[in-house]
């Protein structure tokens, strides 16, 4: 859905701006990042795509001031589809771990019972 309507948002627009959406802003949306460059960028105090998103914002004076409305709901929908990356990656992670966690949750408890069960019986 958020592809659909960054495509409603810059369709019918100026030629400069179809150029900086074509070059700039769409190969962002349509690029998936992997997941090493999500882990590693959630640890930095400031995100690669925030710096891209400002580098952006500085090449857009050659569109009309109408267009620059649109241009920046482009580029909050760019930011959303950023944090919603992230946020997918991190419920991977955490779904991966709950699974390596329940089993080793399982092992601990039955060395547990075990562990009990030697220490009265001997």
């Amino acid at each position: 859905t958020l592809l659909k309507e960054v495509d409603e948002l810059a369709s019918l627009k100026s030629n400069p701006f179809n150029k900086i959406y074509e070059e700039g802003i769409k190969p962002l949306f349509y690029k998936k990042r992997s997941g090493f460059l999500l882990f590693f960028s959630s640890f930095r105090k400031r995100h690669p795509s925030s710096a891209l998103l400002e580098e952006l914002r500085k090449n857009v004076r050659s569109i009309l001031e109408e267009e620059r409305v649109i241009f920046e709901n482009l580029l909050s929908k760019l930011s959303e589809k950023f944090e919603l990356e992230e946020n997918l990656f991190s419920m991977n992670i955490i779904d991966r771990w709950r699974d390596i966690h329940i089993v080793l949750s399982a092992i601990m408890l039955s060395l547990l019972g075990i562990h009990i069960i030697s220490v009265f019986y001997f």
